[in-house]
C-alpha cells in the first residue's frame, strides 16, 4: 500500500540526503511542471579492505511503501583487471533506518540459470557511506564499506503534450563536480532543489531524453555515456544517438584545472593508418563473431572507429558500441566489441588517459 504523501515533510534520509542533505517537503495537491528525483548512486569500496570493487543501484521510486522500502537493482564488480564482467544485484533500501539488503547473481539469458554469488548486508548513512558484510555463496562472512561518488539525478519537466527529462551527474568530488558543470546548464539546479513525485506517464505525449551515466570511476578518469532519445507523438518509433567522454586527470600544471573532459577517439589512440587499421580489424572480427549467431550481415566498408556511439572504460578491456542500425541490416539493439588493453598498447599514446589502464 503506498503512503499518503499529502502535506508530508520529513528528512528523506537514504536518497535526498545524498544530494545535499536537507529536508525535502512536497504537497499532493501542489503539483510542479518540474520534477527531480534521484534515479542512481555509484559508489566505491571494498570487501575485507582488500578487493577493490565498483558498484551502482537504480531506485525505483515507485515501491516506497508503509515499509520504508525501496527496491533497487544494479550491479558491481571488482576493480583487479582481472574480469571485465559484472554482477547484477537487486534488493532494497529503507528510507527510514538506512538498512540495505542486496542479492548478487550472474546473468543468464536462459531461464532458472542465474547463478546466485552472493549477498550484501549494512547500513547506509546520510553522507553517502555504506558498511557491512558480505556473504559468499557458500555462506562465509567477509566485511564491506561503500562511499559515494557519483548521484545521478533525474529533471523532467512535464507540460499536457511533451515530457523533457535530462540525467545529471552530480559528483562528490568537488574538482570533478566543477568541471562537469562548465559543460552542463542543470547542474546547479539539480543540486540545490528536490522534489520527490512519481512522473506522469508518457503515453500519447512527446518525449525527449538526453542523459549522461558514469560507467567507471578512478580518482585518474572517469568513463561517461551519453544519450538523446526522441519520440513525437503519433510517429512509429523514436531515434536514438550515443556518445562519451572521459574526464581525465589533467597533467599540464599551468592549467588552473585539475580535469579536463575528452572525447574525441584521436585523445586516445594514436591516430594514423596502421593503428586505425589495427583497430578496426579488431572490432570487425570481435562483432562478426556476434554477427554470426545473430544471421546479420556486417557492412563491408564500416570505419568503426568513425562510426563509434559509445566508448567505455572497463577494468581490463575499451569497449566500443554502436547505435541501433548503424552496422548493417539487421542490427537492433547495441552491438559491442569488447577489445582488451594489451591488445592495444602500441596504439595508445604517453600523452592518452588510457595509459594508466595497460597492464
Amino acid at each position: 500500500m503506498r503512503r499518503n504523501w499529502d502535506n508530508i515533510c520529513f528528512q528523506f534520509i537514504i536518497i535526498a540526503s545524498l544530494l545535499i542533505q536537507t529536508s525535502v517537503c512536497w504537497a499532493g495537491k501542489n503539483i510542479s511542471s518540474t520534477i527531480i528525483t534521484v534515479s542512481r548512486i555509484y559508489c566505491i569500496g571494498a570487501i575485507d579492505n582488500t578487493y577493490n570493487i565498483q558498484l551502482y543501484v537504480d531506485f525505483d521510486n515507485e515501491t516506497d511503501n508503509d515499509s520504508g522500502n525501496i527496491r533497487v537493482t544494479g550491479a558491481y564488480f571488482y576493480d583487479n583487471k582481472k574480469s571485465d564482467g559484472k554482477l547484477r544485484l537487486e534488493g532494497t533500501f529503507n528510507i527510514n533506518d538506512g538498512s540495505m539488503q542486496l542479492s548478487e547473481y550472474e546473468h543468464s539469458d536462459l531461464p532458472g540459470k542465474q547463478k546466485n554469488t552472493g549477498k550484501f548486508i549494512g547500513l547506509y548513512k546520510k553522507e553517502g557511506t555504506a558498511v557491512g558484510n558480505w556473504f559468499s555463496a557458500d555462506g562465509k562472512q567477509h566485511t564491506f564499506y561503500l562511499n559515494t561518488v557519483v548521484r545521478h539525478v533525474n529533471v523532467y519537466n512535464v507540460s499536457k503534450s511533451s515530457i523533457r527529462s535530462a540525467t545529471v551527474i552530480i559528483f562528490t568530488d568537488k574538482y570533478l563536480r566543477d568541471v562537469y558543470c562548465r559543460n552542463n546548464k542543470m547542474c546547479g539546479k539539480a543540486q540545490n532543489v528536490i522534489e520527490i513525485k512519481i512522473v506522469p506517464s508518457s503515453a500519447g505525449k512527446s518525449v525527449f531524453n538526453t542523459g549522461e551515466e558514469v560507467i567507471y570511476y578512478s580518482n585518474k578518469l572517469v568513463s561517461i555515456i551519453t544519450s538523446k532519445y526522441q519520440y513525437n507523438a503519433g510517429t512509429p518509433h523514436g531515434q536514438y544517438h550515443s556518445g562519451w567522454k572521459i574526464i581525465a586527470e589533467n597533467n599540464k600544471s599551468k592549467n588552473r584545472y585539475k580535469y579536463k573532459i575528452i572525447n574525441n577517439v584521436s585523445d586516445l589512440i594514436t591516430n594514423t593508418p596502421e593503428c586505425r587499421s589495427k583497430i578496426n580489424d579488431l572490432i570487425r572480427k570481435t562483432l562478426e563473431n556476434t554477427a554470426d549467431d545473430e544471421h546479420v550481415e556486417l557492412d563491408s566498408d564500416i570505419d568503426f572507429l568513425y562510426e563509434v556511439g559509445n566508448i567505455e572504460i572497463g577494468p581490463i578491456a575499451l569497449r566500443f558500441k554502436y547505435d541501433p542500425y548503424s552496422l548493417g541490416r539487421g542490427y537492433i539493439y547495441h552491438p559491442t566489441a569488447s577489445i582488451k588493453y594489451e591488445k592495444l598498447i602500441n596504439c595508445i599514446p604517453k600523452a592518452s588517459p588510457l595509459i594508466k589502464m595497460l597492464p
